[in-house]
């Protein structure tokens, strides 16, 4: 039986789940980037590695700005509890964020759902 193309499709492996995962929170994010008042959205898995999410992020960002996180022009940031921004910069940076959103998120039902979790492209200036 010939392979069909969606069949080759080849999927970026991710990090482990986490041993601490609850059944009851998403296994994916919707992923809201807002990059200087515009937005581009995607669903990711909690164990997206650093450079994939920038990858497709810069995909996106790309058909409406020349600025890239990959080249060093806007940096990658979330808000942490307090309301501070904080830079992402590796897989442990990530994985910190999603895991804000995820204690953030314990009070809230969100079974079968799909959370969402804002993050921010400012200029590296």
């Amino acid at each position: 039986m010939p392979m069909t193309p969606l069949e080759n499709r080849i999927i970026s492996p991710g990090r482990p789940p986490s041993v601490d995962s609850d059944p009851s929170l998403p296994t994916q994010l919707k992923v809201k980037v807002n990059c200087d008042g515009n937005y581009v959205t995607l669903v990711a898995a909690f164990n997206i590695t650093y450079q994939s999410l920038v990858d497709r992020i810069d995909a996106k960002v790309g058909r409406f700005s020349s600025n890239a996180i990959s080249q060093g022009t806007m940096r990658l940031r979330y808000r942490d509890e307090d309301g501070d921004f904080v830079t992402i910069e590796s897989d442990d940076d990530i994985q910190i964020a999603f895991q804000e959103w995820r204690d953030s998120q314990k009070q809230q039902n969100h079974q079968g759902s799909l959370g969402e979790i804002e993050l921010f492209c400012l200029s590296a200036d």
